[in-house]
């Protein structure tokens, strides 16, 4: 990738996305379905950011890939282990809009975007 720039550019966007890891990738494609016009740059070779690095899985309590699989989960036993982990170091209301919106955002992916993910009940959080 060369650091210098040939010729001018000059586009407009409603949003514009710097990185493609997870978050940017969701802030656009929120972003375009509720009709802006998103571009989304990225520094690197491949796309991805640091969410490329984290071998694809992570914890959503109480989401809807959980449903049949036998697993018993709750909003109390979510936050009592975030609680845990983070040893006071995050805010109870961080910690509580994680657990009240975490499985709802991989919803709409998985239906707008077509997020294919599946719970995996023996395998363990990485904490």
């Amino acid at each position: 990738m060369s650091d210098s720039v040939e010729g001018q550019w000059d586009h407009e966007v409603d949003l514009l996305v710097i990185g493609s890891g997870a978050g940017a990738m969701t802030t656009g494609i929120v972003g375009h379905d509720r009709g802006a016009r998103v571009l989304l740059i990225e520094k690197g070779d491949h796309y991805g950011g640091s969410s490329a690095m984290s071998g694809g899985s992570l914890w959503v309590p109480n989401n809807h890939w959980m449903e049949g699989t036998g697993i018993d989960d709750s909003r109390a036993d979510a936050l009592a282990y975030l609680q845990e982990i983070t040893a006071g170091e995050v805010a109870a209301e961080k910690l509580e809009a994680y657990v009240d919106h975490a499985s709802e955002t991989v919803k709409y992916l998985a239906e707008r975007a077509g997020l294919r993910m599946y719970s995996m009940p023996a395998y363990s959080d990485y904490y």
